[in-house]
This record gives C-alpha cells, sequence and structure tokens, in this order.
C-alpha cells in the first residue's frame, strides 16, 4: 500500500484533487492553447472555498496558493462561496471541495 495508516485521508484527498484538476483541464473540447495562471507577480485566479470547509479541503486551499507563491511569486487569495460576489477582480475561479459550484 502507498500511503501510511496516518494521514491516509489527507493523502487521498489531495490526490483525489489533483487527479480531479487533471482532468478538468484534460476533457476541455477544446483546450487553450496556454493557461495563464500568473502574470507579472500576480496571480490570474483565485482559489474559492465552500463557506465551512472541512480541514482537508482548506488544507488543499493552502497549499495550492503556498506552492503558487513559492513558484510564481504571486499571491493567490482563497475566498469562500459566500464572498465572491464581493470579489472585484475579474479572476478565474479555481474551485476546491464540495459547496454549491461544485456539487
Amino acid at each position: 500500500m502507498i500511503f501510511s495508516k496516518k494521514g491516509d485521508g489527507m493523502k487521498k484527498t489531495f490526490f483525489s484533487l489533483i487527479f480531479s484538476l487533471a482532468a478538468i483541464l484534460l476533457s476541455a473540447a477544446e483546450p487553450p492553447e496556454t493557461m495563464t495562471l500568473t502574470h507579472e507577480g500576480r496571480a490570474a485566479f483565485r482559489i474559492v472555498t465552500p463557506d465551512k470547509p472541512d480541514w482537508p479541503t482548506q488544507l488543499a486551499a493552502d497549499d495550492i496558493a503556498r506552492c503558487v507563491k513559492e513558484a510564481a511569486g504571486a499571491e493567490v487569495s482563497i475566498v469562500t462561496e459566500s464572498k465572491l460576489a464581493e470579489e472585484k477582480e475579474d479572476l478565474i475561479n479555481f474551485y476546491v471541495g464540495l459547496g454549491t459550484f461544485t456539487e
């Protein structure tokens, strides 16, 4: 077995998230030539979580934001679904976890 007993659920959730993202990106009818996630040190997307994310969802959102910051130097905002309407910037919404938009 690849996973240890401790943290098994978290690892499976993280890998499920990664595989789901890959499947979504690969299943697009006509994939874009390029997809810009950051530009000139700014994120071109925001992470959207359910209003009350469970801890694996929050951990995944935090990890994605941290990885983008480390790789590209761009801060990625994390907002909840109910706060999404208040967002003024026109960014791509990257949904993490089961919520209103992902059910």
